[in-house]
């Protein structure tokens, strides 16, 4: 392959990533809408009108599910103590298991950090005893984003939830790797502990999220890319 089509075809997919992102972030923009035209916010709707919100309790009690089998999510919070600044919760977000496969406990992607006004704040990813998840690579992970849905019988927040993923895609990509390779410097320095219930790790890669600076980004990246 010629060194200019290789450059075509670079510039091709890094074009076609922007523009699925650019659509993800219209169709989040477009949730959020719906939700604050009923006075509602991402936070607000997740606790479903609770005027104040228990500790460690999910919402929806039973969890978010998919009514496909294919995804859930809830929203909690902890002590303020465990919060990042500026946070008031987080949403877990998870795969579920595979119709043909063993695992009987969802895959968690992702934490999502918002903030008391409904907006992303933070992405994480945690230790496997944090949710009593089924373990998966990141590449696994990574392989199941492009299709992900969820939709339960919250419209709008599983279309938020949905668009926050693949808006974030690459982003929750690299922090899955980095989730490996703070496992794998684990697991080198205690080769005989099982250091997915090390209690004293609890989050293993993190990044802030700053949806509007976020989303200009995208914008300005789409305007300097060569012309079709």
């Amino acid at each position: 392959m010629s060194s200019s089509l290789r450059r075509a075809c670079a510039n091709a997919a890094a074009r076609e990533t922007l523009e699925a992102r650019y659509e993800a972030a219209a169709r989040l923009l477009d949730a959020r809408a719906r939700m604050a035209a009923r006075g509602l916010s991402p936070v607000t709707a997740a606790i479903e009108g609770a005027h104040a919100i228990v500790e460690w309790a999910h919402y929806p009690e039973a969890d978010a599910r998919d009514a496909a089998g294919r995804a859930r999510y809830y929203y909690h919070a902890h002590p303020p103590n465990e919060r990042i600044a500026g946070e008031h919760g987080h949403f877990h977000v998870f795969l579920e298991p595979g119709a043909d496969g063993d695992a009987a406990a969802p895959t968690h992607i992702v934490g999502v950090a918002m903030n008391a006004g409904g907006a992303p704040i933070g992405l994480f990813t945690t230790n496997r005893w944090v949710t009593g998840e089924s373990w998966r690579e990141a590449a696994a992970i990574e392989c199941a984003l492009g299709d992900f849905a969820v939709a339960s019988n919250r419209d709008d927040i599983d279309r938020w939830i949905a668009a926050m993923i693949h808006l974030y895609r690459v982003e929750i990509g690299a922090l899955l790797r980095a989730r490996d390779r703070a496992v794998a410097a684990m697991r080198s320095e205690a080769p005989n502990d099982d250091v997915l219930e090390d209690r004293s790790v609890r989050i293993l890669s993190e990044a802030p999220v700053d949806l509007v600076a976020d989303i200009h980004a995208i914008e300005l990246a789409l305007e300097r890319m060569e012309p079709r």
